[in-house]
């Protein structure tokens, strides 16, 4: 573990990690170097990935939100298709690999805080472009979220102020933050 992580560790701040691999090395460094100096004891230091962080904070959210897992995305996607072929008739359609793809479009609009106008879209577009007004729909009136929207979730707390950050938080092993 690098000096300026393990004094921010021993600081109390918080390290957030790429991923869980990371975290799990940087906690097993700090107690080898706690071991190392000597110490019987010490507390924990707050080194999470950041998915943990943010489940961590879902916790704390005003009205925790429904998140549905992955097969259940996939089954609300799949439903959405189907409902289309049978309004369009296009029945070309492999249902469950088209909603795959188009549940994996729409979690990289969400990760980037992108969209695009219909007007500008081809034919193939404009179907995800349905599909994706039906899952705003069906998640409005369900309650329902997609976990991509964690990180966006957790900014609006804390910007309204039911979630209050840490003074610092260290960055480790990111190499691009959306």
């Amino acid at each position: 573990m690098d000096k300026a992580l393990y004094q921010s560790a021993t600081d109390g701040n918080l390290i957030l990690t790429v991923n869980d691999r990371l975290s799990r090395y940087l906690l097993r460094q700090f107690d080898l170097e706690q071991q190392r100096l000597g110490l019987s004891a010490w507390l924990r230091p707050d080194i999470l990935s950041f998915s943990a962080w943010l489940s961590r904070c879902q916790q704390t959210l005003p009205e925790i939100p429904s998140f549905l897992n992955s097969a259940q995305l996939q089954r609300v996607w799949e439903m959405i298709v189907e409902a289309d072929v049978e309004q369009t008739g296009n029945h070309l359609l492999q249902t469950p690999q088209t909603a795959r793809r188009a549940l994996q479009a729409h979690q990289l609009l969400v990760n980037y805080l992108a969209d695009f106008d219909a007007g500008l879209a081809a034919d193939d577009h404009r179907a995800f472009l349905r599909w994706r007004s039906a899952w705003t729909e069906r998640s409005k009136k369900n309650a329902w979220h997609d976990p991509v929207e964690l990180p966006r979730l957790v900014a609006e707390a804390v910007m309204a102020g039911h979630l209050e950050l840490p003074e610092k938080i260290i960055l480790a092993g990111f190499d691009e933050v959306t």
